[in-house]
C-alpha cells in the first residue's frame, strides 16, 4: 500500500487510540502506545520518501458525545485525507452501568452521563454528514467496538457482549449509510482467541495488549490498502 505523498492520516477515538500519547509537543510520543504508532512506524519505515503525516487524536474515556464538541478542532481543521474513527465501548459502558453501577469515582469528577444507542447513532451520523460536506474527498474507516470476557467484562459477559454488539451494529449501519470502509474488530479478536487465550490479546477485556494492537494495525493496513490501491 502506498498513500499519496504528503497525505494526512488522522485517528480519533477513545483510550484504545490514545495510548497515553504526549500532549506536551514531544514528537517522540505524540502517537501514543497503540495501533496508531505501529501503523505509522511500519509505513514510515517502508516509505520514508512519502512524507505522510500520522496524527493521533484519541482521548481516554471519550464517547461519541465527547468527540462532537472537538470535531471542528480535532478533525475538520486538520483536513485529513484519511480519517479513522474508533469509538463505542465507553458509550456501551454507560448503558451497562444502568444495570451494573460502577463504584463511586475517587477523582472528584462527576459520573458520566448515559449515551443511549439512539443518541450514539444520531451524533455519529451528524459528524459523518458534516465531514462528508466539509471534506468531500476524504476517505473514512469506521472501527467497531469490542470486548472479551475478562475482568469486570467477564463477570457480566452476557450484558457487556449484548450492549457492545448493539453499538457495533450501529457503527456498521452508519458505515453502509455513509459509504465508508468498515473494520469489524470483534470477529477479529474472537478468531484470535483460537490461537492464544483472551488474556493474551486483551488483559482487561477492553484494552488490547501489544499483540492485540498489532492485530488491529495489520487489519487496518489491509483495509486502507483497499481504499488507496483500488482493489
Amino acid at each position: 500500500m502506498i498513500f499519496p505523498k504528503r497525505s494526512k492520516i488522522l485517528f480519533i477515538g477513545d483510550s484504545i487510540t490514545d495510548g497515553d500519547r504526549s500532549r506536551t509537543g514531544d514528537i517522540n510520543h505524540s502517537l501514543g502506545d497503540t495501533y496508531v504508532r505501529l501503523i505509522a512506524g511500519r509505513y514510515g519505515f517502508d516509505h520514508p520518501e512519502d512524507s505522510v503525516e500520522f496524527i493521533n487524536r484519541g482521548i481516554n474515556g471519550h464517547r461519541i458525545t465527547d468527540l462532537a464538541p472537538r470535531w471542528e478542532e480535532d478533525c475538520l481543521k486538520l483536513r485529513p485525507d484519511l480519517l479513522t474513527v474508533f469509538v463505542g465501548v465507553n458509550d456501551a459502558a454507560s448503558v451497562v452501568e444502568l444495570s451494573v453501577p460502577p463504584p463511586p469515582r475517587t477523582d472528584g469528577r462527576p459520573p458520566k452521563s448515559l449515551v443511549t444507542l439512539e443518541l450514539f447513532r444520531e451524533t455519529y451520523d451528524l459528524l459523518l454528514s458534516i465531514t462528508r460536506k466539509e471534506l468531500p474527498n476524504i476517505k473514512i474507516i469506521l472501527c467497531t467496538p469490542f470486548v472479551l470476557p475478562l475482568d469486570k467484562i467477564g463477570k457480566d459477559w452476557d450484558l457487556w457482549s449484548t450492549e457492545v454488539g448493539k453499538f457495533a451494529t450501529g457503527v456498521t449501519d452508519l458505515a453502509h449509510k455513509h459509504g465508508t470502509s468498515l473494520l469489524l474488530l470483534q470477529p477479529l479478536f474472537d478468531a484470535a482467541t483460537s490461537k492464544a487465550p483472551a488474556v493474551f490479546w486483551m488483559p482487561d477485556g477492553v484494552h488490547p495488549s501489544a499483540a492485540g494492537h498489532q492485530l488491529i494495525a495489520d487489519s487496518w493496513m489491509a483495509r486502507a490498502s483497499l481504499l488507496f490501491d483500488g482493489h
